[in-house]
């Protein structure tokens, strides 16, 4: 609603880009907050495989259907 508050939790580096973006063409930066982080059940860090916005991320390990192009990001939880 008109006094709500959206956290996008989105520790992919690339994808976040993406997200603020849409967020600031929609004009939705006074009730999205787009949080850099990894969502876990204790805090800490993860390695997190991406391979650019590609929605296919995995934490721990490549998506085999991804290996090839996926890069390894330490992210915080």
């Amino acid at each position: 609603g008109p006094t709500g508050k959206v956290f996008a939790f989105e520790p992919n580096p690339a994808a976040r880009e993406v997200l603020l973006r849409h967020v600031k063409w929609n004009r939705l930066e006074s009730i999205v907050e787009v949080v850099p982080l990894a969502v876990g059940a204790t805090p800490g860090h993860v390695d997190l495989f991406a391979a650019g916005a590609d929605g296919m991320t995995r934490i721990g390990e490549a998506n085999p259907l991804l290996s090839e192009q996926a890069r390894q990001v330490t992210v915080e939880i």
